[in-house]
């Protein structure tokens, strides 16, 4: 209890020196993750934090579904629809993982299947792209999976809140 106080104080006193690493910090990571190792790296990490980490991964999934139904619906070429929904995606990790998929698929290769390959994609997700395919409704097939992921990460950041409200009462 007694090392509160001292702690406190030696945080006044030296507040600049504490606000100069904070800064140097800052900038360390943004230059780090400006880099193409550097963005990779931190959203490998990014998928692997407990609770928040399922949770971006869904979001990534769900933009990148979102935009490759989109693009089919509007004509666009299948290829060309993988790489624009890749970008779209937002992590590195799931945008190489589409972009491999995506030669496969240049290939000649299903795009279901290879996205499994990945292992990047739940198994809901690349089942649904297959039949999708096998259908030819790719695009709504695409849209039920957006829905779900838009559900399911409503549902999860609704939980997380839930969870967070109680630790954040106990520190104020």
């Amino acid at each position: 209890a007694k090392k509160s106080p001292r702690l406190l104080n030696v945080l006044m006193q030296y507040w600049w020196a504490v606000l100069i690493f904070f800064g140097i910090c800052t900038y360390a990571y943004k230059r780090y993750a400006a880099t193409e190792g550097g963005k990779r790296k931190l959203d490998e990490l990014s998928l692997k934090i407990p609770v928040i980490g399922p949770i971006m991964r869904k979001v990534a999934i769900a933009r990148f579904v979102q935009t490759l139904a989109g693009c089919t619906r509007a004509g666009v070429p299948v290829l060309r629809a993988l790489a624009v929904s890749a970008g779209a995606a937002s992590n590195t990790i799931i945008r190489e993982a589409v972009m491999s998929a995506a030669m496969a698929v240049r290939d000649g290769a299903a795009l279901g299947p290879e996205l499994e390959k990945t292992q990047e994609f739940p198994p809901m997700v690349t089942k649904m792209v297959a039949a999708g395919e096998a259908s030819g409704d790719l695009d709504s097939m695409l849209d039920e999976v957006n829905k779900f992921y838009e559900r399911d990460v409503e549902y999860a950041v609704e939980k997380m809140t839930k969870m967070i409200e109680p630790i954040m009462t106990g520190v104020v």
